[in-house]
């Protein structure tokens, strides 16, 4: 136990034969992990029982292989700070810009799940998956619900360092059951506005900066054309920064 980080570690392991089982329970702060695990051959299996965080429940349960080494974690959380995750201090960016996934014996794949995003009333139900694959980080298959609107999920992503800059780009599918309320939320100019059931957006998003840039748009299947041009150089005219573009629309 740590007086200084108020850390209290507990491990428990009993050995029958070929097996071992075990409990770990971490107490710091204000944040309780425990979990039950069984080493099986080379693999160890865990998940958790009774855990919570600051003002959250957590549960968790997965897999970890030793050789070669991969994770695959499953996250469920009662609620969820969007922009925490993609802040530039958080631990998940902080891993990434240390490289240590950059590294071809890593393959890691880490989903989490909650159903309430905090401050934001058009977000629900989130998917976030983390993909890592032979020094290769992709967020592919991750989607959320936008309310009364229809769904997102993120396809053909990369995260990359570009110029010593975290740089996410890749492609999102919007699937549509009320376009108007759509065209709200972007602000569209009523003369652009026609009823859409899909939209295809490949994007550039600058993590440490959270500048968000749109490269080009797929309506519908259809060619792309002067209109949706003008709208693509308007919306990075703007230089859009992620957090005052998903904040300023949070009250639809």
């Amino acid at each position: 136990e740590s007086k200084k980080l108020k850390l209290k570690l507990n491990n428990k392991l009993s050995k029958k034969n070929d097996s071992k089982n075990g409990s770990t329970e971490i107490l710091f702060l204000n944040t309780k992990l425990y979990h039950e695990y069984n080493f099986k051959g080379e693999s160890l299996y865990f998940n958790s029982k009774n855990s919570t965080l600051p003002n959250n429940v957590i549960n968790y349960k997965g897999q970890v292989d030793l050789k070669p080494f991969s994770l695959i974690l499953d996250v469920d959380l009662e609620k969820l700070d969007l922009l925490k995750i993609i802040n530039k201090n958080s631990i998940i960016i902080e891993l990434i810009k240390s490289e240590i996934f950059f590294n071809e014996n890593v393959n890691i794949l880490i989903s989490l799940k909650s159903p309430n995003i905090q401050n934001q009333k058009i977000l629900k139900n989130l998917i976030l998956n983390l993909n890592v694959d032979q020094g290769m980080i992709n967020l592919d298959k991750s989607n959320l619900e936008l309310n009364k609107m229809g769904f997102l999920e993120l396809n053909m992503t990369n995260l990359n360092f570009i110029d010593g800059e975290l740089i996410l780009n890749g492609e999102f599918t919007v699937k549509l059951n009320n376009s108007k309320k759509f065209f709200q939320l972007l602000q569209t100019p009523k003369k652009y506005r026609k009823d859409i059931n899909e939209i295809n957006i490949n994007f550039d998003l600058n993590i440490q900066k959270k500048e968000l840039r749109f490269n080009n748009f797929l309506i519908d299947d259809l060619e792309p054309h002067e209109q949706i041009d003008q709208m693509i150089r308007s919306f990075n005219s703007e230089r859009v920064v992620f957090n005052n573009f998903i904040g300023r629309h949070h009250n639809f």
